[in-house]
């Protein structure tokens, strides 16, 4: 989430000042998270099929790439409008897939406590995000946001691989899942 804020909430600013073009012509950016969304609405009933483990390493994949072609080439729209597309599509995808899972992990009277702890956990990324964002766009402009972008989407990286380790992500190899494990 920290990468989808920090680059959409200086998007408008990039378009304006990196690029030139009016506010009115930076807002059709928003079309790529638009599309993000229709994509993440489309790949929903995959994700089950293919399982979270494959889900989520695809959705942070697709983040992964979206910020770096954002950071290899800035100045060129249609790939940072890709970017954005992939960094959107692939954010909220994650969300999408790993939620049931960290929901299906507490008791069910605790879900309420587990959705405020995620909201509050991505109210402050955003915030960081936003916070962070605003000076390194001042010193290094779009492609320095990005890259923080890129650093949040490998520590979420990092993170999933963690715990698919601990076998956190639902079933594990040989078939057992986290859920089965614990109750033998």
């Amino acid at each position: 989430f920290m990468a989808f804020i920090a680059l959409w909430s200086m998007a408008t600013l990039y378009a304006v000042d990196e690029l030139r073009v009016t506010v009115g012509a930076a807002a059709l950016l928003g079309i790529a998270g638009l599309v993000g969304g229709i994509l993440t609405i489309l790949g929903a009933p995959r994700h089950a099929r293919v399982g979270p483990r494959v889900a989520l390493a695809v959705c942070i994949g697709a983040v992964v790439v979206g910020a770096a072609l954002i950071v290899a080439a800035p100045g060129v729209l249609p790939l940072t409008a890709l970017g954005l597309l992939l960094v959107s599509a692939g954010m909220s995808s994650e969300q999408v897939s790993t939620q049931p899972i960290a929901l299906g992990s507490v008791e069910p009277a605790q879900n309420g406590r587990a959705n405020t702890v995620f909201m509050a956990a991505a109210f402050f990324g955003g915030s960081a995000a936003t916070t962070i964002a605003a000076p390194l766009f001042a010193a290094g402009g779009f492609r320095a946001v990005a890259a923080l972008a890129l650093v949040a989407a490998l520590t979420a990286a990092s993170l999933a691989l963690v715990a698919a380790r601990r076998g956190m992500l639902g079933a594990r190899s040989g078939g057992a899942s986290a859920d089965s494990a614990a109750t033998t």
